[in-house]
C-alpha cells in the first residue's frame, strides 16, 4: 500500500476513534445519571409506601377516635338521662314529703281537737258521772289511734332500714289467725260488714313471730273494713300447699277494689289509691308496707289482686312452713 494511502486509513481511523470516543462518555454519564435517578426514585417509591402506611395509621386512629367520640356522646346520653331520673325522683321525694307532712298535720289536727274536747269536759264535768265516763272513753280512743300512728311510723322506718326484730318460735298459723279473726268481729260487726274464717283441716306449722304476724293480719283486717261498705263480706281464709311447702293467707273483700295502675305500688309507705277518699277514712297509707316489711323478712311474700274499682281485693301471704 501506498505512504498516502496508509496515511488515509490511519487518519479515518483516528476520526473514528475520536467520534465514538465522545458518545461513550455521554453514554456512560446517562447510565451514571439513569442508575442515580433509579435509586431517587426507589427511595421515593419508599418514602411513598412509608407516607401510605403513615395514612393508613392515621385514617385508623381517626376511626377509632371517632367512635370514642360517639361512644362518649353516648355516654354523655346515658349520664344526662340517669341526671333527669334522679332530677324527677328528687322531685317526687321532695313532694312525697310535702304531701307526708299534709297529710300527717291532718291525722293528727283531729286527734288533738277531740283530746282538746274531751279534756275540756274532764274540767267541767262531775267526777265518775256518764259525762266524765265518756270524755274518758274519748280520750282512750285518740291515744290508742295515736299510738297505733307512731308505731307504724316507727316500724316503716324499721323496714326500710332492715332493723326489724323478729322473736321466731313454733307457731300454729292457723290458730293464730282464728283467734285474730274472732278478735275482729265486734269491730267488723259495729261497722255492719260480715266476717268470715275458712279454716285449714289441720295444724299450720310455720316458724314466725306470733306477734308480728297478728300486726299483719291485723292491718290487712283493719284495710279490708276500712274499704269495704256496710252490707259487705271479707273471707279470710289459711291453707297449707304441700306442693310448695308454703302457708297460705287469703284476705279477699267486697269493697272498693283497686285501681290496676296502682296495684304495683300497693304495698309503698304513704301510698293512698285515692286521696279523697282516705283522708275521708283517716290513715297514713303505712298498714301495708308495714304487712309486706314483716312478711319478707319471715322469708316469705304478700301479694294483691284487683278486678278494679269496686270489685273488691285479695291479699294473699304466703309463709314458708316449718321443717322438723
Amino acid at each position: 500500500m501506498a505512504h498516502d494511502d496508509r496515511l488515509a486509513v490511519a487518519l479515518r481511523r483516528q476520526r473514528d476513534a475520536s467520534a465514538v470516543g465522545p458518545r461513550e462518555g455521554m453514554v456512560k454519564r446517562l447510565e451514571a445519571e439513569l442508575h442515580t435517578t433509579r435509586a431517587s426514585l426507589r427511595t421515593k417509591a419508599e418514602e411513598l409506601v412509608h407516607a401510605r402506611a403513615q395514612l393508613t395509621s392515621l385514617g385508623d386512629e381517626l376511626q377509632v377516635s371517632r367512635a370514642e367520640h360517639s361512644t362518649f356522646h353516648e355516654e354523655v346520653k346515658v349520664v344526662n338521662a340517669a341526671l333527669d331520673h334522679v332530677r324527677q325522683q328528687l322531685g317526687q321525694v321532695q313532694s312525697g314529703h310535702a304531701e307526708l307532712v299534709a297529710v300527717l298535720s291532718h291525722e293528727l289536727r283531729n286527734p288533738l281537737m277531740l283530746i282538746g274536747c274531751g279534756l275540756e269536759i274532764l274540767e267541767n264535768a262531775e267526777p265518775g258521772g256518764e259525762l266524765a265516763r265518756r270524755a274518758l272513753a274519748l280520750l282512750q280512743r285518740q291515744h290508742g289511734y295515736m299510738s297505733r300512728m307512731v308505731e307504724d311510723l316507727l316500724d316503716v322506718s324499721r323496714v326500710s332500714h332492715g332493723k326489724i326484730e323478729l322473736r321466731r318460735e313454733r307457731v300454729d298459723l292457723g290458730e293464730l289467725v282464728r283467734r285474730t279473726v274472732e278478735d275482729h268481729l265486734d269491730v267488723f260487726g259495729a261497722a255492719g260488714i260480715a266476717l268470715e274464717l275458712v279454716a285449714a283441716p289441720r295444724a299450720i306449722a310455720i316458724h314466725g313471730d306470733p306477734t308480728r304476724l297478728r300486726q299483719v293480719l291485723g292491718n290487712l283486717l283493719h284495710n279490708a273494713a276500712k274499704f269495704t261498705p256496710r252490707g259487705g263480706v271479707v273471707i279470710v281464709s289459711v291453707l297449707a300447699d304441700a306442693a310448695t311447702t308454703r302457708a297460705i293467707v287469703r284476705v279477699q273483700d267486697t269493697g272498693r277494689g283497686i285501681d290496676p295502675a296502682m296495684l304495683p305500688r300497693v304495698f309503698e309507705p304513704f301510698t293512698q289509691a285515692d286521696a279523697a277518699l282516705d283522708r275521708s277514712l283517716g290513715g297514713l297509707g303505712l298498714g301495708l308496707a308495714v304487712v309486706k316489711g314483716v312478711v319478707d323478712a319471715h322469708g316469705g311474700t304478700a301479694t294483691v289482686a284487683s278486678a278494679g274499682r269496686d270489685q273488691g281485693a285479695t291479699f294473699t301471704l304466703s309463709l314458708p312452713l316449718a321443717t322438723g
